[in-house]
């Protein structure tokens, strides 16, 4: 997980204090090697108003060892403060919860339905 960090590293230190880390994802495709040397590299590669009035950034980014190979590819999304828009306005909580409660139970329900969307192939082949 420490390539992880590398990327989580290298997106705010580039947005700075006022932005907001909103999405990150990656993926291990390679081994890193005691002694490899590891570059972490970034390219903006969409800006837009997410949910309508936060301005965000999509970046590209991938950690390349001295071979040139990407060991690590990953995606970000960035909440960035702007002069339109004013400063960074946070995410809404799940469910639009107010309370830590109400916050899990709506993470509950989220998990719940996406469960239910997801069919068991023992049970599609009894219908057959």
């Amino acid at each position: 997980r420490m390539r992880e960090t590398w990327l989580i590293h290298a997106c705010t230190d580039w947005m700075g204090d006022d932005a907001w880390l909103w999405k990150l994802d990656c993926e291990f495709r390679q081994f890193n090697y005691v002694g490899d040397t590891h570059w972490v590299r970034g390219t903006v590669t969409d800006v837009y108003l997410a949910d309508g009035d936060r301005p965000a950034v999509d970046v590209e980014l991938a950690a390349v060892n001295q071979r040139g190979v990407t060991t690590t590819p990953g995606h970000a999304t960035i909440l960035l403060p702007s002069r339109e828009h004013g400063p960074v306005r946070l995410p809404d909580p799940p469910g639009g919860a107010t309370t830590c409660a109400e916050a899990l139970d709506a993470l509950v329900e989220r998990f719940a339905a996406m469960e239910d969307d997801v069919q068991d192939p023992a049970v599609e082949d009894a219908d057959a």
